[in-house]
């Protein structure tokens, strides 16, 4: 009896077009050519192990030859059962048979005619197998073969075959056999085989077969023998080293919990039993895909009844989702050149809970409180003294106003006016004087402390300001910056005389509104100026805390649409109590500037990243350029600029009058 015994892969391989899974379309294609007669002289079977490939060449080659038949698309009983032995249909190995002997010795054979079909039909395995030379012999026979031989090549690796092999070839692509169709077949072989089974061992087998129906059968058949006729999803686990879907839940669980204790004694039982890591990654991954898919599309179509019971179980948030599948993808990348892999999933386990804690430390800062908007109107007072103008020097006073609506849009508008004095005379008092400067035109800045609310700057050396701030400001590389996102073109702005003189014929963006004026912009580049000249460290403090930021939350859904957006800017100065934004492509320029000014929930961000409510500013490219132009003309003119420190923002409870004001108007 044991000599008659047959491999279930071998036993239930198809035998007709009926018998195929999961190739509808490629069956549909060849059925149409015999139905039409059209025959090209040579196919190309192409796709991974075990989805048919050899076996549809076989029915194909069966059908067309055979002559008895009722109906054009299915062979008669007599050809099926002999479509192993047909003289007329050869199967070639070209893996051993890959040689120009070998190819040769075909070419001979190609010109003997069939013995009782209409076509001699060569299937040739594993194609690619074939030596170069194997293939150029082989070439002027593919090309022009004799009227009654059909070659079919079939190939796991087709990228290896040369391209004037695949010229001259017809190809269709096989496709990896669907999960379902794989547990609907492996339920037809059951039933054949009158085993009983677990609906939860076919879905495991099937997942472990990789869309490859023959390892399905072969892993079938090798857990129905280890069941001594049962089929159980235990069974299944033990034999290939799996982790049962409780196990994993039970660790995700833990780990969310950031119970490190729990889940190293998880994985410790893991390592005892001898599962292999890699399958249990990739389960994780599976159950954590499908728990997105349950709780982001609230369907239960892609699902089966036992995932949904398995994921009702599955206590975490979508953000720790994200990053668990983000870290464990980092983790199976690293395992491929590692020996050590019990370690790597441990340092993985501590990995996911210090992000988890890093997470809840940035989110602890967080209070729902409204914010006081930070508005500055800028009044320039000038002296009315006549006075030579090469020797007189212009100064900017920024001042608060008093009565400051808390309810407007976080912007401070600018209406800053430079004028050139008159001849008038006035006997009123001078708050200024147009003067020469030289005894303040080397400015170091305060060597500690925050800077006074009035600090001057004046330069009457050959080095410009933006270099100055560049020395001070080295790490955050402002100059580099500015000249990077700056462009050709300029906006318009209500500013002064001055930058009227310096900023002519500009193309206008319509799109774009910068709510900071010019000098608005350098009053924050001097404002970074000193607070790094006496922070060192503040940049590199910034740029980690923002960068932390995107990485905490970008797959949050209350941020991801602020990430989205902050992750096309950068930071062009700061200090502690203000951010000033500038986009890395011009093209979302409208975007960072539409956030800024109309996103409430960007304050809120700011504050959980950094710990403290600050005023946060965007500038176009456009506005760029324009500051550096200022910046050069305050420079060349020897014009001196009053710097006025941002008040610190401040919380604000909203009462129900003023939310009334802000509705209702």
């Amino acid at each position: 009896m044991s000599s008659k015994y047959i491999a279930w892969y071998r036993k239930y391989r198809p035998q007709t077009f009926n018998d195929v899974v999961g190739q509808e379309l490629i069956v549909q294609s060849l059925k149409n050519i015999i139905t039409s007669q059209q025959y090209f002289h040579a196919y190309l079977f192409a796709g991974s192990r075990g989805t048919g490939k050899t076996s549809l060449a076989k029915i194909f080659a069966n059908t067309l030859n055979c002559q008895h038949k009722r109906d054009l698309l299915i062979p008669c009983e007599t050809c099926i059962a002999n479509i192993n032995n047909s003289l007329d249909i050869i199967e070639i190995d070209a893996a051993s048979n890959n040689g120009v002997k070998e190819i040769r010795e075909l070419i001979e054979n190609v010109a003997n005619l069939p013995q009782n079909s209409p076509y001699k039909v060569y299937i040739m395995d594993e194609a690619h197998m074939l030596t170069t030379s194997a293939f150029n012999a082989f070439l002027k026979t593919l090309e022009e073969p004799p009227k009654h031989v059909i070659f079919i090549l079939a190939t796991t690796e087709v990228h290896k075959i040369p391209l004037t092999i695949l010229s001259r070839l017809q190809r269709f692509n096989f496709v990896k056999v669907q999960i379902q169709d794989v547990i609907k077949r492996l339920e037809f072989v059951l039933q054949k085989e009158a085993i009983s089974y677990e609906i939860g061992a076919l879905e495991m087998v099937a997942k472990l077969s990789e869309g490859s129906l023959r390892d399905a059968l072969s892993i079938l058949e090798q857990v129905s023998t280890f069941g001594n006729g049962k089929l159980n999803l235990s069974d299944v686990e033990t034999l290939f080293g799996l982790t049962s879907n409780e196990k994993i839940v039970e660790f995700i669980n833990s780990l969310y919990a950031e119970d490190i204790k729990e889940s190293l004694a998880i994985l410790k039982q893991i390592f005892e039993q001898g599962k292999q890591t890699k399958l249990f990654l990739n389960s994780i991954l599976n159950l954590i895909k499908n728990w997105l898919i349950y709780n982001i599309a609230h369907s239960t179509d892609l699902l089966s009844n036992s995932d949904i019971e398995i994921l009702d179980k599955i206590k975490i948030d979508k953000a720790f989702a994200y990053k668990l599948q983000q870290i464990i993808f980092e983790t199976i990348e690293k395992l491929i050149y590692s020996d050590n892999s019990n370690s790597f999933l441990e340092m993985m386990v501590i990995k996911i809970i210090a992000k988890k804690e890093e997470s809840r430390t940035v989110e602890s800062y967080a209070n729902p409180v409204s914010y006081l908007p930070s508005k500055i109107a800028e009044n320039t007072i000038i002296t009315n003294d006549k006075q030579e103008f090469d020797n007189q020097k212009i100064k900017i006073n920024f001042q608060r106003p008093k009565d400051e609506n808390p309810f407007q849009s976080q912007s401070w508008k600018s209406n800053i006016s430079v004028q050139i004095p008159t001849p008038q005379q006035s006997d009123k008092p001078k708050i200024s004087t147009l003067k020469k400067s030289q005894e303040i035109a080397n400015f170091d800045g305060q060597k500690e402390g925050y800077p006074s609310p009035e600090t001057t700057i004046a330069n009457n050396d050959s080095q410009s300001l933006i270099e100055t701030i560049d020395e001070h400001f080295n790490e955050q590389v402002m100059e580099n910056n500015l000249s990077y996102l700056a462009q050709e073109e300029q906006i318009e702005h209500n500013s002064s005389p001055i930058l009227e003189q310096n900023l002519t014929n500009n193309a206008l963006d319509s799109h774009l509104k910068d709510y900071l004026s010019v000098d608005e912009v350098v009053n924050l580049i001097f404002l970074t100026r000193d607070f790094v000249s006496q922070n060192k460290d503040s940049s590199k403090d910034v740029q980690q805390k923002w960068n932390q930021g995107i990485s905490t939350y970008e797959y949050d859904d209350e941020y991801i649409d602020i990430i989205r957006i902050i992750k096309q800017s950068k930071i062009l100065a700061f200090d502690n109590s203000f951010i000033l934004l500038g986009s890395k492509d011009k093209s979302f320029d409208s975007e960072i500037l539409d956030l800024v000014q109309n996103n409430s929930k960007l304050q809120e961000y700011l504050e959980k990243i950094f710990g403290d409510i600050i005023h946060i500013f965007a500038i176009s490219k456009n506005m760029i350029e324009q500051a550096k132009q200022q910046i050069d003309y305050y420079k060349q003119s020897k014009i001196e600029f009053t710097v006025k420190p941002l008040p610190q923002p401040k919380k604000k409870i909203v009462n129900k009058e003023d939310l009334d004001k802000m509705i209702f108007g």
